[in-house]
């Protein structure tokens, strides 16, 4: 079992644990082959716009599935930009 610090905006946090689902940046793809189903993620919420959970440690998320890829956007930002940013998933 792995421990990795993802960091991500408190409004991708919250749609995270709604739907219980994270997702990684195409640029951070690679990362994939070593977050495997067991493994922890330790999230951290940043500044950027931000309200309850500014700069703050809020969950410690287990992985439990393999990485898929979409092809449509899901996030809240990227809906709002109307493409995906997130396209690796577990």
């Amino acid at each position: 079992m792995g421990y990795w610090l993802v960091m991500m905006t408190e409004e991708n946090y919250r749609y995270t644990v709604e739907n219980g689902v994270y997702g990684l940046p195409e640029g951070l793809g690679r990362l994939k082959e070593g977050i495997k189903p067991g493994d922890r993620l330790v999230v951290y919420v940043v500044r950027r716009g931000c309200s309850e959970f500014c700069q703050s440690f809020v969950a410690v998320l287990e992985v439990t599935s393999d990485w898929r890829k979409l092809s449509k956007p899901m996030w809240p930002d990227e809906v709002r930009e109307g493409k995906v940013l997130y396209p690796w998933v577990v």
